[in-house]
């Protein structure tokens, strides 16, 4: 079994994420172990702001658990080609509020290893979680509750 290793990923000519976490599968194959890092730039000149990958490119990059083909580059440098197979993954994504305890975080943190999902904590503040397809355990409405106007539904892992 390969160990993950840390790359840098040339996914578009404007971006590349030098934190990369990936598997290496063999035969060009990756798989992903970290969701990619988004570059935001912005203009001084006219104060634009642009987001990589633009909104046409987020569907063909790869997410966390998928398998890609990739160039090797240089070392511990790949060049993005495809994705080769999607993880059967639903991705959830939320801000971490200050009124969230840390204890209560863990609790949702803990129930979504335990169902086999993973979690990512990015800059603190941003949480995404990834559960399998068929879970219907929602981390969001165990760290808030329901929404206003939306009726308590119980939740079962």
């Amino acid at each position: 079994m390969h160990e993950p290793v840390a790359v840098s990923i040339e996914y578009l000519a404007e971006w590349v994420d030098d934190e990369a976490l990936v598997t290496p599968l063999g035969e060009d194959l990756y798989r992903l172990e970290l969701d990619p890092m988004p570059k935001i730039t912005m203009s001084l000149r006219n104060g634009r702001v642009r987001r990589y990958p633009r909104a046409g490119d987020r569907k063909r990059i790869p997410r966390y658990a998928d398998v890609f083909e990739a160039r090797e580059i240089g070392p511990q440098a790949l060049r993005f080609v495809r994705v080769v197979e999607r993880a059967r993954l639903k991705r959830i994504t939320c801000m971490v509020s200050t009124q969230v305890s840390e204890t209560q975080l863990k609790e949702v943190l803990d129930t979504v290893t335990v169902l086999g999902g993973h979690w990512e904590r990015v800059f603190g503040g941003f949480l995404t979680v990834y559960l399998l397809e068929g879970c219907t355990y929602d981390p969001v409405h165990a760290l808030y509750g329901p929404l206003p106007g939306e009726p308590p539904v119980a939740q079962s892992p």
